[in-house]
């Protein structure tokens, strides 16, 4: 039976590794190594312009903004802003009904087990 992890507070990396090491019944080290781990991969994954979409959860989306001429609002000057990449969070339908919900007990993304049908 898998161990799950209460949240009570605001979730930072620490936090996070530690509850990670809870459910995973493995040390507080390794629960943090874990979380490095997928952030790392995610952060070089979008570095190099790639997209990461994780099931039921969301999608990172690199984004190119080209430059552009805004107006100062102050002085009314027009000002040059450079291109840059941004990065987009699109939250998935699954995980925007478990916001909605609001019930952390039934909250998780993982897919339902496939059932098999008698042929």
């Amino acid at each position: 039976m898998a161990i799950i992890a209460r949240i009570n507070d605001r979730l930072n990396t620490t936090l996070l590794g530690e509850t990670v090491a809870i459910e995973l019944s493995v040390s507080n080290e390794e629960g943090a190594r874990a979380v490095r781990a997928v952030f790392d991969v995610i952060t070089r994954a979008v570095v190099s312009g790639h997209t990461v979409a994780i099931t039921n959860f969301g999608t990172w989306v690199p984004v190119d903004r080209l430059v552009r001429t805004v107006r100062n609002p102050i002085t009314g000057e027009p000002v040059s802003i450079p291109a840059r990449q941004e990065l987009t969070f699109r939250m998935s339908p699954r995980l925007r009904e478990l916001v909605a919900a609001k019930n952390p007990a039934a909250a998780t993304i993982r897919k339902h087990p496939k059932t098999k049908t008698a042929a």
